[in-house]
């Protein structure tokens, strides 16, 4: 049924980078998303007026707030896919992100909201007796509001493994919630029926209860949404297995050696701008080079749809003395952790003094600091061939 919808409704619907396609993708799925929380927000709202369940009601709210961030995430849909402009160079589809915040800062607050109705409702209990209709009938409404909500949740998810839209995400990490919490009010009206029909008095409030703990779930997920979603504006790395796509490809051109400092920054899910060494010999004529890197960076492009800049490294592949000192340095390396590497060596002689010149990437997880690594590198290798050091530590940027 949902394929069919895709099929029917969304031009070109495979070609998901494209930005309209990505929109389309979105609208549709708000589109459904609005249908059917209007029709939670009517069955629950008028049940749990009926009934005085502040979970109940809590949850028809929760209903009102998923209508309204199916409004947000059309509006940012629209202005993720307006092209670049001179106030935003670089695209709005980071936009994507700020909607799916705005999402999760309504999951919070329905959470704190929940939370707040519920502890009330424990202070001030008040025991409500159901009919046997009336409970038969609820219980049938909150069967139903669970059913739509996981086809709700189903349909965000699907669209979200073919969008990777975080702002979907968002949405389906809301319907699913919303299904948990919906479990947990059928639990205390059940529970409190089965107390009545057998005469047992409460002097506690099951549906508040249980409405602080909905209240607990709904404010975890909406809290890791917004880590998720701020964590993708401050600054993520990219994913290895696309980093090690580009590199693999890249050293296909003829003149390649190697590729290093590999950094990108998203300007949304398919924005990329990326900056890449790329190690060539150093013998090689200069112009022959620069139309290779010309050809790399066009062809990059059009195969991975990447902003690509890359910075020429030359590399003196027929140096005996600097190849020693590369074995040496590898075994140094791997015995002191083998996610170090390096790059950008060489050795540069000036007033009769040489001096070993590197790169070292070093892991955010590493124990051992970098002084420490330069005085093995000078007591292991350097010490007895009268050659100074200069490394420069970098960091990796790839998850």
């Amino acid at each position: 049924m949902i394929d069919f919808l895709i099929r029917k409704t969304i031009k070109n619907y495979k070609n998901i980078e494209d930005i309209n396609v990505r929109e389309n993708y979105t609208v549709l799925s708000s589109i459904i998303g609005l249908i059917t929380n209007f029709i939670l927000i009517i069955i629950k709202l008028v049940i749990g007026i009926i009934t005085s369940s502040v979970s109940i009601i809590a949850n028809s709210i929760d209903s009102m707030s998923d209508f309204g961030s199916n409004i947000v995430t059309v509006i940012g849909s629209k202005i993720a896919k307006k092209p670049a402009d001179k106030e935003h160079p670089f695209g709005h589809q980071r936009v994507e992100y700020i909607t799916g915040l705005i999402v999760s800062m309504f999951i919070i607050f329905i959470g704190g909201s929940v939370f707040l109705e519920s502890f009330q409702k424990i202070i001030n209990f008040k025991a409500f007796i159901y009919s046997a209709k009336l409970f038969y009938v609820t219980l049938g409404i909150l069967v139903l509001s669970i059913i739509i909500k996981i086809y709700q949740a189903f349909i965000y998810r699907h669209f979200y493994k073919i969008t990777k839209s975080l702002t979907l995400k968002a949405n389906f990490t809301d319907s699913f919630m919303d299904s948990i919490s919906t479990i947990i009010i059928i639990t205390g009206l059940v529970a409190t029926y089965l107390f009545q029909i057998n005469n047992i008095t409460l002097s506690f409030s099951i549906d508040g209860i249980l409405g602080i703990l909905e209240s607990v779930l709904i404010v975890i997920s909406g809290a890791k949404m917004v880590k998720l979603e701020t964590d993708y504006l401050i600054g993520k790395p990219i994913k290895k297995e696309f980093a090690d796509n580009i590199n693999n490809y890249i050293k296909t051109f003829d003149g390649v050696l190697g590729t290093h400092d590999i950094m990108c920054h998203m300007y949304g899910p398919y924005k990329c701008y990326m900056t890449v060494h790329v190690e060539v010999n150093s013998k090689s004529n200069f112009i022959h080079v620069h139309d290779i890197i010309d050809e790399i960076e066009h062809k990059v492009e059009e195969k991975f749809n990447v902003n690509l800049t890359i910075h020429m490294d030359p590399v003196d592949i027929n140096n005996p003395e600097l190849n020693l000192i590369k074995d040496e340095l590898n075994t140094l390396l791997a015995s002191i952790s083998n996610k170090l590497s390096y790059h950008d060596i060489r050795i540069v002689s000036k007033n009769k003094v040489k001096t070993l010149i590197l790169d070292i990437v070093v892991p955010y997880d590493l124990t051992i600091s970098t002084s420490e690594i330069s005085d093995l590198i000078k007591e292991k290798i350097l010490n007895e061939k009268n050659i100074s050091l200069n490394v420069n530590y970098d960091r990796i940027f790839i998850d």
